[in-house]
Parts: C-alpha cells; sequence; structure tokens
C-alpha cells in the first residue's frame, strides 16, 4: 500500500511540474464562491446556480493546473488589488461594531483617522494623536 501511495505521488509531482498549482486568494475565493453558491441552490434549486457553481470550480482547477504562471500571477494581482479595500472595509466595520483584544475603534471625527482607546473605562475623552482634536466617548 505504501508504494502504491509513494508511486502515486510521484505521478502527481510529474503532472504537476511546471504548472501554477498554488491555492492563491483569487482560487480561495473561487472556491468559497462555488460553496456559497452550493448552500444557497440547497434552498432554491435553480439550474442557473449549478452552472454558476461548476464554472467556477473549472476555473479554479484550470487555474491550478495551467501552465502560464506569468498570467495566473497577473490574475491573481488584479484581484487582490480590487478586493484589498473591501477587506479592509470590512475588517474596519468589524472593529467598529464589535471591537477587538480588548479595545474598541473610533474614527476621529476632524481627520477620519482610526484610533484605538480601551475598553471598559466608561466615558472618556480621547485626544487624535493625528489632528490633536479631542472628543468623548464611551468605552
Amino acid at each position: 500500500m505504501n508504494d502504491f501511495l509513494n508511486k502515486l505521488q510521484a505521478k502527481y509531482e510529474q503532472l504537476m511540474e511546471g504548472r501554477y498549482g498554488q491555492i492563491d486568494p483569487l482560487n480561495t475565493a473561487l472556491l468559497v464562491f462555488s460553496c456559497l453558491l452550493l448552500l444557497l441552490n440547497l434552498f432554491v434549486h435553480s439550474w442557473i446556480l449549478r452552472i454558476l457553481i461548476v464554472l467556477a470550480l473549472a476555473y479554479a482547477v484550470f487555474r491550478m493546473v495551467s501552465k502560464n504562471i506569468t498570467a495566473r500571477s497577473r490574475e491573481n494581482a488584479f484581484f487582490e488589488k480590487y478586493t484589498d479595500g473591501l477587506l479592509k472595509g470590512l475588517r474596519k466595520l468589524w472593529r467598529h461594531l464589535f471591537g477587538a483584544g480588548g479595545y474598541r475603534y473610533y474614527s476621529c471625527p476632524k481627520c477620519h483617522k482610526e484610533l484605538r482607546v480601551p475598553r471598559g473605562h466608561g466615558r472618556v475623552q480621547i485626544s487624535c494623536p493625528h489632528c490633536s482634536h479631542s472628543f468623548v466617548k464611551n468605552t
């Protein structure tokens, strides 16, 4: 059995030699997208969703076995460039709503910089280190 697995691994390595073969952020997004569509399709039962699921999975597999490494890297860089701001915004919204690590996050009303304030101190006066504007918030 062990010999069979070693041969199988050698064949796989031979197949993937010179190919992109990475699970990069774009491939991860494609796989998550197809899983979400799959869950949605459990309730909706749409043939359009099934086609989108197959297309997303097929494109993810195509990207992994592609030999055009520069094109796949460019696709991923393009994806990261345009989703980076979205992810930062979602993280900022999450911190503002729920806090993180014992801190509350506020935006300065004047310069809109993000400020971190320890939780549990009640009503505090916050001075922005960037513009020196002071304001009062509950922590």
